[in-house]
């Protein structure tokens, strides 16, 4: 048996794109009360035209999306249900993407004068890792 510093298998790589239902399921499993690193789960592949755009900038010709505990706890904690967290990639061909460093930000205008936004961090040698979602009030002109 092995201790706390136990050895961490690889997980085989993703091949398909998992369902909705298999990433409940999967996440479901998870402790969120108390998160581990270890809770990871690859879910979907990034497939062109968003590979093309994104090979380049990473040096990476394979992309991950996935999603640890840890940040799926955050985004529950600030008021986003499971099924929200879970499919917040089905924003990001609708929302404008700026890439900053490791970090792709995406910003989707809301109907009610607010904004989501949806950060994705770049994790060497091929995962783009779920960081945060957040919603925030536009900013009003003065008159």
């Amino acid at each position: 048996m092995f201790g706390p510093a136990q050895m961490i298998l690889p997980h085989p790589p993703l091949q398909t794109d998992l369902t909705d239902q298999e990433m409940k399921q999967a996440v479901e499993k998870w402790d969120l009360a108390n998160p581990k690193d270890t809770d990871v789960l690859d879910f979907a592949l990034v497939k062109d035209p968003e590979l093309a755009e994104l090979k380049e900038h990473f040096s990476a010709d394979k992309l991950t999306r996935q999603l640890r505990a840890i940040e799926v706890k955050e985004s529950l904690d600030k008021g986003f249900s499971l099924e929200e967290v879970l499919n917040y990639p089905r924003h990001l061909p609708t929302s404008t993407r700026t890439i900053l460093g490791d970090e792709l930000h995406y910003s989707k205008p809301l109907d009610n004068h607010k904004t989501l936004n949806i950060v994705e961090t770049y994790q060497a040698p091929q995962n783009l890792r779920f960081s945060r979602m957040d919603v925030i009030e536009d900013r009003k002109m003065p008159p």
